[in-house]
């Protein structure tokens, strides 16, 4: 069965340019279809390991986790941009860097709140 967005991406638009939207609210609109959510769910974790790996090696063994680093953040990135092919929109953090901040603490939030349950 196809998935049928609730909001067209011309609807998404027009409300994200009428303003007053939170981050999150923005996010939602953008993420609606299933299969990038779990792309999100799944990238953003890697990209975060892709600079916490390499972190952790430099400050516990003084090494340079170089190909570790490579490999997570391309995995990351890829998944973030299949993501964004399947839903058929340009990912945030093309319009501004700031949005860069946002996907890590909304997808932790939306993973939590099932815990908190």
């Amino acid at each position: 069965m196809p998935f049928i967005p609730k909001y067209s991406h011309e609807e998404v638009e027009h409300m994200i340019a009428g303003g007053g939207l939170s981050a999150f609210e923005v996010y939602r609109l953008k993420h609606q279809h299933p299969l990038n959510r779990l792309t999100h769910v799944i990238g953003i974790p890697t990209i975060v390991a892709s600079i916490a790996v390499p972190l952790f090696a430099w400050f516990a063994w003084r090494v340079l986790a170089w190909k570790e680093w490579m490999i997570l953040s391309v995995v990351g990135w890829g998944l973030q941009l299949l993501g964004h092919a399947i839903e058929g929109n340009q990912p945030a953090f093309l319009g501004g860097w700031t949005a860069l901040f946002s996907p890590p603490s909304i997808v932790t939030t939306t993973c939590a709140k099932p815990l908190a349950s």
